[in-house]
């Protein structure tokens, strides 16, 4: 299971560091999802480390699994047993977003994107860039590592299901994965997780 929990950043005055803003939340969040899957009282975070390619993690709770995403309003939290990726992703109008499809999608994307009326292509192009950002930050990566040869039949299949993803990057070592796109509480938002299990996005609770 994944617990997810979200919180509406408060609109950003003149001077104020969205960073620092988004950096008070995550740790809010962090101690209110800690408890919940590790069983253990948590007044204070453990010491916070990073893996070489950034991602986050607490050396002193190895079974506490945890991923960040803020887009638009929203910071989301999903926390887990496992390692995990998440993705959000606000589908704002992009005038943009054929010529970022073309530039950085398999051609076969790009093509289902160019196929479809302009609303309906713009938030595939969303979904897409939503899954190719969850499967990066589950391997710690990150995306601007790859994303132009990132491609899987699974990032085209259906909404709300598992999908396999593998052989993502030809030429690189197979690192099998799943994905799953998820609802969000607020219109206009894609949200994406990946994981190494596909158990683990079976199902999601929000808290």
């Amino acid at each position: 299971m994944i617990l997810l929990s979200c919180k509406r950043l408060p609109e950003q005055q003149k001077g104020t560091d969205r960073r620092a803003i988004a950096k008070r939340a995550q740790e809010e969040l962090l101690l209110s999802l800690l408890p919940r899957v590790t069983g253990r009282s948590c007044p204070e975070l453990p010491a916070l480390s990073h893996f070489p390619g950034g991602k986050p993690y607490f050396p002193d709770v190895p079974h506490f699994f945890f991923n960040f995403s803020d887009s638009g309003s929203f910071l989301v939290l999903a926390a887990g047993t496992a390692s995990l990726g998440i993705d959000l992703q606000k589908t704002a109008s992009s005038p943009r977003y054929l010529a970022l499809a073309r530039r950085f999608f398999a051609k076969e994307e790009a093509a289902a994107i160019a196929s479809l009326p302009e609303e309906e292509g713009r938030l595939l192009f969303f979904r897409l860039w939503s899954m190719k950002e969850a499967y990066f930050k589950l391997t710690g990566e990150g995306i601007f590592h790859g994303i132009a040869g990132c491609t899987s039949p699974a990032f085209l299949s259906g909404e709300d299901t598992v999908c396999p993803v593998t052989d993502v990057r030809p030429g690189f070592p197979p690192q099998s994965a799943f994905v799953r796109e998820f609802s969000f509480p607020e219109p206009g938002y894609v949200l994406t997780a990946a994981a190494n299990s596909a158990a683990l996005l079976q199902e999601v609770q929000y808290v």
